[in-house]
């Protein structure tokens, strides 16, 4: 509830998101990205503060996090491999996954929107479902990593970092090699 004068930055809200005021309502407020006080002052050397806001941005993303993940989920009510990506690569995933279908293979796809928070109780839910994850990424398999940690069954990861985009057919390849 808003209360003038109070401050526009602190909370004992449970959800971590305080009342803020609008524009034109008496309030003075100072918008910056920098670490501030309860009441906007900025504090930017005081671990103090440092760490009281990190902790209420953090507990605030987290309480949110079912309004805060999106994903794209495609094929998935049959698939024994589910391929998890992000970006750019779900283009050529998505192309793949149909050529298989085609073929009679059981391959879903699920597209991350959102890499954090990371959708873990989503991997937990697919993992305990399918039997192998295929991960295509163009890094050193940073998001495998967190795949693996919630999966229960076979993750597999695909990196690629010489800077070509990760072709159709190369995914094609590691779904055959995985049904």
């Amino acid at each position: 509830m808003k209360k003038p004068g109070a401050a526009p930055f602190g909370t004992k809200e449970d959800d971590g998101v305080p009342p803020m005021p609008a524009f034109g309502e008496g309030e003075k407020l100072l918008v910056t990205a920098s670490t501030h006080d309860d009441y906007g002052f900025r504090k930017v050397v005081d671990p103090v503060v440092q760490a009281k806001q990190s902790s209420r941005l953090y507990n605030k993303i987290m309480n949110n996090r079912e309004k805060i993940i999106e994903y794209d989920a495609y094929y998935m009510e049959d698939a024994d491999v589910v391929i998890v990506c992000y970006g750019f690569t779900a283009r050529s995933s998505l192309f793949a996954i149909e050529k298989m279908r085609e073929e009679g293979g059981r391959v879903g796809m699920l597209r991350m929107k959102t890499l954090w928070p990371f959708a873990d109780r989503l991997i937990r839910d697919i993992g305990s479902k399918a039997k192998r994850i295929l991960v295509p990424e163009m890094n050193k398999g940073q998001v495998a990593g967190e795949v693996i940690k919630y999966a229960a069954c076979d993750v597999v990861s695909y990196t690629q970092t010489n800077g070509e985009d990760i072709r159709p057919n190369t995914i094609t390849e590691q779904l055959r090699r995985l049904l």
